[in-house]
């Protein structure tokens, strides 16, 4: 049992250092990952030790926002003509939406698979976090990687060892922890066009050490686990295995990757990684960052929307250079309406999620009042009655950043609000800019 917990710690090793920096690791930014030079030798090794390679599933590709953007720069509204140009956008969004469904439909069906045990692994995660978070040296923890390393290890045992691992993991046999293994990867598992969350695990047998090939398949099948059998001690079989770290967790981990090194006596090694990637729903420049405000803005159509800044004159004196036209609000309609179409319902979209809410919950739309083409394609894009888009440009006109508030004054005054209900506002302005919040009443 004692060599067990020697490969074992070895597994949480590797897995802390893929959490954190400490200890002299280098943690590389992902943008950085076209950079780094592989070892095409160590990667065919790695290919050539394999004895068994499990299969992960596949998922449907989920759309990005670049698409999005470039499809809507295919379609011009002062070419095409309104109702053209309504269309089109309306292919655009059914477009995105089938392909959004077709893979969130796919997750959640590899998500239901199997049998889970969901009370076992938060007894063990309690269990676990509380022990080693316990000390007073600053450790990273995984449980999801202890968990199914430890399950995996089950499998490879017998006797009082494999009781004590069952025990442990709160289960009863390891049809339980494969199931449980199962649940726990299928459950982490998903990839965007934006991020990744994936578990990986390898087990490394010493070539002179014989396997079940019926074990090495379970561990294939339900925990996702590939098999090599190596000379252990020796260089090539410690680039491969870093080979293996580098493929599973971005090449972000190439300087602990660098410094694994096995030796002869070693029987077996167990190997799990935890590997994180996504990006901000707006992203972050360092170059164009500063302290203030947060907001939704596309700088790029700054001349679409903008009021020029003016010398301020006495309006009552007759010597006066500017002309007053100057001072009005500048506005080109076709490319803010163009802009409006794609950014508005990203930035619903973006409030729905955050606040757990779906659109058929919707109530009512109190949005920025500046053009009915806008609220239609609201309207159409969420499967709302025009009836639910709060509309007073017909008694007001464009009231600019006023809308939204004048908006919900109107509709409590009117009786319109209720407890309980559910509210979506949203606005753009000059920047260009754009936003959107959910109220609960």
């Amino acid at each position: 049992m004692k060599r067990f917990i020697t490969l074992l710690l070895t597994a949480a090793m590797v897995l802390s250092l893929a959490a954190c920096g400490d200890n002299g690791t280098t943690i590389r930014n992902e943008n950085e990952k076209d950079n780094v030079k592989k070892d095409p030798i160590a990667a065919q090794y790695l290919q050539d030790l394999a004895v068994k390679t499990a299969a992960y599933p596949e998922l449907p590709a989920m759309p990005s926002e670049t698409e999005l953007d470039e499809a809507f720069s295919t379609i011009d509204y002062d070419k095409m003509g309104a109702e053209a140009y309504e269309k089109a956008q309306d292919k655009i969004w059914e477009d995105w939406d089938a392909r959004s469904t077709k893979y969130y439909d796919a997750l959640r069906a590899l998500r239901s698979e199997g049998t889970a045990h969901p009370d076992a692994f938060l007894g063990f995660t309690k269990s676990a976090a509380g022990a080693l978070l316990s000390g007073e040296d600053n450790v990273i923890v995984s449980p999801a990687n202890l968990y199914l390393a430890l399950a995996m290890l089950s499998e490879t045992t017998d006797g009082d060892s494999r009781a004590q691992l069952l025990s442990l993991l709160g289960l009863d046999d390891t049809a339980e922890a494969r199931a449980t293994g199962n649940y726990v990867w299928r459950n982490l598992y998903g990839e965007t066009s934006t991020g990744k969350t994936q578990l990986a695990s390898s087990v490394w047998l010493n070539e002179n050490v014989p396997y079940n090939e019926e074990t090495l398949q379970v561990l294939a099948e339900q925990y996702l686990a590939s098999t090599f059998s190596a000379p252990m001690g020796d260089e090539k079989t410690d680039k491969a295995i870093g080979e293996w770290i580098n493929e599973n967790t971005g090449d972000l981990l190439q300087d602990a990757a660098g410094n694994i090194q096995t030796k002869p006596k070693t029987v077996m090694l167990l190997l799990t990684t935890l590997y994180f990637k996504d990006q901000w729903s707006s992203e972050f420049w360092a170059d164009a960052t500063k302290k203030d405000t947060f907001t939704a803005a596309d700088g790029s159509g700054a001349e679409y929307l903008h009021m020029e800044a003016l010398p301020v004159e006495d309006p009552l004196s007759g010597d006066r250079t500017v002309d007053p036209k100057a001072r009005f609000l500048k506005m080109q309609g076709a490319p803010v309406v163009r802009f409006t179409a794609r950014a508005v319902p990203l930035a619903i979209d973006t409030a729905l999620k955050r606040a757990g809410v779906t659109a058929e919950e919707i109530d009512w739309v109190g949005p920025h009042q500046a053009n009915l083409r806008i609220l239609d394609v609201i309207a159409r894009r969420y499967h709302l009655p025009k009836e639910k888009i709060y509309v007073n440009m017909d008694r007001f006109g464009n009231t600019s950043s006023a809308s939204v508030p004048i908006c919900l004054n109107e509709m409590r005054k009117n009786g319109l609000l209720h407890e309980g209900q559910t509210i979506v506002c949203t606005g753009f302005g000059g920047g260009l800019t754009y936003g959107a919040f959910v109220l609960k009443l």
